[in-house]
């Protein structure tokens, strides 16, 4: 249903809905080596949007959705927000963890392609989540209150 198995990972919606999907997609022929582009899975039936940008080290966004649940003639119906944290992490990150106010969460993370996702309860206000990156090294990158980092345009297929 979504894809390579490796490449995908999942996490349990915060209000008992179905899981949330992230997928790393194949880089593309002619796009630069450090791009990497993460699908995220809104809904199998509603289909799937997602960003790219550079995993050197790592790109991030955090975006507030809706979860779709469906009527008895098959129709969706929108339920409360969400707030969803996703994005790639090179080689180079050992670690990542999202704090907000209830505290810090690590996030899953993909075998292949490093696609990572985190899902909080719509009223978790960006402002209120920071997200730190350990690189191999021991050095800490965090980013409190923004929205994403390192994004690029997508490649054209």
């Amino acid at each position: 249903m979504f894809g390579n198995s490796e490449r995908r990972v999942s996490v349990a919606d915060p209000l008992g809905s179905s899981p949330w999907v992230a997928e790393h997609e194949r880089a593309y022929p002619g796009t630069a080596a450090r791009r990497a582009c993460v699908v995220l899975w809104l809904d199998p039936r509603l289909g799937r949007s997602g960003e790219c940008g550079s995993a050197s080290p790592f790109f991030f966004v955090i975006r507030r959705n809706s979860r779709s649940t469906y009527d008895e003639a098959g129709r969706p119906v929108m339920t409360r927000r969400r707030t969803v944290v996703f994005g790639a992490i090179s080689q180079t990150v050992s670690d990542v963890t999202v704090t907000g106010s209830d505290g810090p969460r690590r996030p899953a993370i993909s075998r292949r392609g490093r696609s990572f996702i985190a899902v909080f309860a719509g009223h978790v206000p960006v402002s209120q989540l920071t997200l730190n990156f350990v690189l191999s090294d021991g050095r800490t990158l965090s980013y409190t209150g923004r929205r994403e980092l390192n994004l690029a345009p997508p490649p054209r297929r």
